[in-house]
């Protein structure tokens, strides 16, 4: 009777997907503060590039208009 049964079980063991759920769980711990830094220093980075984009066009007002332009407040 083992025979036939040992062919056909295609299933997994509770203990084997609890298993693959811990190192999951371990995998995204790890992973998930360097994603965090990673997003972090893209938003940084997309900020200085605003940034000199405004120098620029502060700078271009400026030649053209022997002033820097104003705050709208």
């Amino acid at each position: 009777m083992n025979k036939c049964l040992a062919g056909t079980q295609r299933a997994f063991t509770l203990i084997e997907l609890m298993i693959a759920v811990a190192i999951i769980g371990i995998l995204a711990a790890i992973a998930y503060p360097s994603y965090l830094s990673q997003v972090a220093n893209s938003r940084r980075a997309e900020g200085a590039s605003e940034l000199l984009i405004v120098a620029s066009e502060q700078e271009r007002f400026y030649t053209a208009q022997y002033r820097y332009m104003a705050s709208e407040n």
